[in-house]
């Protein structure tokens, strides 16, 4: 009987009927067994399959509400990325000839000196060039290093001459040929460096540095080529001036590729306050230049030969006032200009 109870609990069919019929449950008990079984087993199997559709429904929801809200549950914090660091050995070093003389060209020397000093400095060693010694004072009798050499002796940089001539102001360096390093174990210089110098120097020369030489320029190339571009700046009343990070072209002074040009712009100021300005910004680009020179070298652009202007050395001849033709703005630039340089006279 309990094989015939559990088999109405599949379901209701007409089949059973039969055995119902002919096999009446005599005691109460076993119909009792019997219509309980029919009765519950419908609701067991509705039981037996719902547990499992609320799991296979919610649990997806749960997992979602466990890791979503980061207010219940604070997300770990991410770790920081390594920086990159570049191979040392693909790093240019590069051994660097100074040419400089006077204190705009200081300026740039110690921003090299600065440099080199780095953890990942692109120079390797800086050796200086400057005119000889001069006489000054009274009766000539006091001789006076040139200040790029102050600087190079104060830092215990090797310092090379060019050679003294006679009469004084004739400067060549055709005969010239580039000095040997002080470190014995280089084989020679990479690349050159000239600020305010005031030689031109001659191809023999500039093939010598396999990388090439480069000059800080202190105007906005082609705009004022020549040895006083910014007197010539004040003179002109112009506002608005710059820098320029050039190649040095074999024929001619300042006329080379443009490695780096910024501008620079203020109110009419004094020589000597024009000249630390641009002295610092054309150090700063010297730097920058340096530490993509290869980038920058390949960029380069020709300078626009229709735009030339030209910055003549200054003569006492152009000291000379005259305060019935001259107007009194034309003055005044003069003696900001040249003040400093040679005596206005009237």
């Amino acid at each position: 009987m309990l094989s015939i109870a559990k088999s109405l609990a599949k379901g209701p069919q007409p089949k059973w009927d039969f055995y119902l019929f002919y096999f009446p449950c005599q005691l109460a008990s076993t119909r009792y067994l019997c219509a309980s079984i029919a009765t519950r087993a419908p609701s067991k199997a509705i039981n037996t399959r719902a547990p499992s559709k609320a799991i296979d429904t919610r649990a997806p929801s749960k997992a979602i509400d466990t890791r979503a809200p980061s207010k219940a549950q604070p997300a770990s914090p991410i770790p920081k990325t390594t920086p990159i660091v570049h191979d040392p050995r693909n790093r240019p070093r590069y051994r660097i000839l100074f040419f400089g003389s006077d204190n705009f060209a200081v300026k740039h020397l110690a921003a090299l000196i600065k440099e080199k000093e780095r953890s990942e400095s692109v120079i390797r060693s800086i050796e200086v060039v400057t005119p000889p010694d001069r006489r000054t004072g009274r009766k000539l009798k006091e001789i006076s290093p040139m200040p790029t050499k102050a600087l190079a002796e104060l830092h215990d940089l090797a310092v090379h001459h060019t050679p003294s001539y006679t009469p004084p102001g004739i400067h060549s360096l055709a005969e010239w040929n580039l000095p040997l390093p002080a470190d014995v174990s280089s084989t020679g210089f990479d690349l050159g460096v000239v600020v305010s110098f005031g030689y031109f120097l001659p191809p023999h020369i500039l093939h010598a540095f396999p990388k090439g030489v480069i000059n800080v320029h202190p105007s906005l190339l082609p705009k004022y080529r020549g040895a006083a571009p910014m007197q010539h700046t004040i003179m002109n009343g112009d506002v608005k001036t710059g820098v320029t990070v050039q190649e040095l072209d074999e024929k001619e002074f300042d006329a080379g590729k443009i490695l780096l040009q910024e501008e620079w712009v203020d109110k009419p100021i004094m020589f000597d306050s024009l000249a630390g300005a641009l002295g610092l910004k054309g150090a700063a680009l010297l730097v920058k230049t340096l530490r993509n020179y290869d980038v920058y070298k390949e960029n380069a652009t020709m300078q626009d030969t229709t735009q030339v202007t030209h910055a003549p050395k200054i003569t006492k001849d152009m000291a000379f006032i005259d305060f019935e033709t001259m107007p009194a703005e034309t003055i005044e630039r003069l003696h900001r200009a040249i003040g400093h340089q040679v005596a206005i006279v009237v």
